[in-house]
């Protein structure tokens, strides 16, 4: 091979690298965007001594997520309700709900769920640490899609199948607790 073949062929290795790494690169970049888009809750209840109140703390630690809803079943009671005053967490962002229910030695369940800023997948997660996505709109085209079926009680039932059926149970009422630095 002559001077000119060999200038060609490291020419055009290196060209290869730097398309691997621009690849790589865009890959990452990718992956970066995704995590800071997709929402990320931590669901939790617990409860309080000596009063025994119930407490359901939700924080982000993903992507934004409006149309925040929530269902938190103790015993023979149930709470279904939105997040207020909005529904809407940004990343970082946390609430605290006191929820009016009698604290029974029963296990509390709960789910939050809601949809990315796109309106394109509803997320839920539950108490338990289980965690799931489903596309908030069914059908295949564009003009024949529309908005999921699922259901506060449904999501529930995806997450815990024996709990009983919220709706069927004495509904009780949530209030957002004030954030302060002292949570007890």
């Amino acid at each position: 091979m002559s001077t000119l073949d060999w200038t060609a062929v490291i020419s055009a290795a290196f060209a290869a690298i730097a398309a691997l790494g621009s690849a790589g690169a865009a890959f990452i970049m990718l992956r970066q965007w995704t995590a800071q888009t997709t929402p990320a809750l931590s669901v939790d209840v617990a409860e309080v001594f000596p009063k025994r109140t119930l407490y359901l703390t939700i924080v982000n630690f993903g992507g934004p997520i409006k149309k925040v809803s929530f269902a938190a079943v103790e015993g023979c009671q149930a709470c279904l309700s939105f997040l207020p005053p909005h529904g809407f967490l940004r990343p970082g962002e946390s609430a605290r709900l006191q929820l009016h229910m009698d604290s029974v030695d029963e296990a509390t369940i709960a789910v939050v769920y809601g949809f990315d800023l796109s309106g394109r997948y509803v997320y839920a997660w539950a108490a338990n640490g289980q965690a799931g996505r489903w596309r908030a709109r069914s059908g295949r085209w564009w003009w024949n899609q529309r908005p999921t079926d699922l259901s506060a009680v449904e999501i529930l039932q995806r997450f815990y199948p024996t709990a009983p059926d919220p709706t069927s149970l004495e509904s009780r009422a949530s209030v957002l607790v004030p954030r302060t630095d002292d949570w007890p």
